[in-house]
């Protein structure tokens, strides 16, 4: 090799070589999973959604395969629509409108991921609130968390919340989720009762019965009502593989 002027040409044994571009190679792959920007590069989620009522102009919403791809999703406010595989960012779950006079899509919900696995998340419009157009609260389907024969019980409320399950005496504070199993054999049939604590004292808010499924998961959420703001109860269907009627 040519050396400059003033400097000598160092010429190191070829296993040495070797050796110090292992490090380089390593940097260089490291590099490579990381953006230009210098963050991580996004991971993957399965993504769920179920809407209560839809935002104003919102009956879909756009969410991001891939950082620079989005992609169009009908929501519904009767089932879980399953969203495919979105990318998250910055340790979040985005969702995004269409784009009118902006060149950029606006986020319309956004939820911090945490350690979910299989989020699904629950949307409901934000009213006259600033910021996106969905207020979004994200639950765990991971079956390892969730598992067969369980229920979940999402308090989406700003009030604690107790339940009895059967037998059985459930807390859940406010915006926290619950998941219990009940202690009941297949088939048979149990009371549900809901109460909520407003200003102090306890208020009935739903009596009903539950057959018990251990081959099916039951997602129950206490929420607001739009209008009235009483705290309402409500069953989300969850549509699984191997479910039967």
């Amino acid at each position: 090799m040519n050396a400059r002027p003033g400097l000598q040409a160092i010429r190191f044994p070829r296993i040495l070589r070797r050796t110090l571009a292992l490090p380089l190679v390593a940097l260089a792959l490291l590099g490579n999973a990381r953006s230009q920007d210098g963050s991580p590069s996004p991971a993957k989620v399965p993504l769920s959604l179920f809407c209560f009522d839809y935002a104003t102009g919102l009956k879909s919403v756009q969410v991001k395969r891939t950082p620079s791809q989005l992609a169009e999703v009908k929501l519904s406010t009767a089932n879980v629509v399953d969203a495919g595989e979105v990318a998250t960012e910055g340790g979040k779950l985005l969702l995004y409108g269409f784009p009118e006079n902006t060149a950029e899509a606006p986020v319309v919900a956004s939820s911090s991921l945490g350690d979910l696995r299989q989020p699904l998340m629950i949307l409901a419009p934000a009213g006259e609130q600033t910021g996106p157009a969905y207020r979004s609260h994200l639950i765990d389907r991971d079956p390892a968390k969730f598992p067969p024969g369980s229920c979940l019980f999402a308090n989406l409320t700003p009030h604690p919340v107790r339940i009895m399950l059967g037998e059985q005496k459930l807390e859940i504070a406010a915006g926290a989720d619950l998941v219990a199993k009940p202690a009941a054999a297949a088939g048979e049939v149990i009371a549900v009762t809901v109460e909520c604590q407003v200003d102090g004292h306890w208020q009935p808010v739903s009596s009903s019965r539950l057959a018990q499924r251990d081959d099916r998961r039951s997602l129950v959420t206490l929420h607001l009502a739009a209008r009235t703001g009483r705290v309402m109860m409500k069953s989300i269907p969850l549509r699984e593989a191997g479910n039967t009627p």
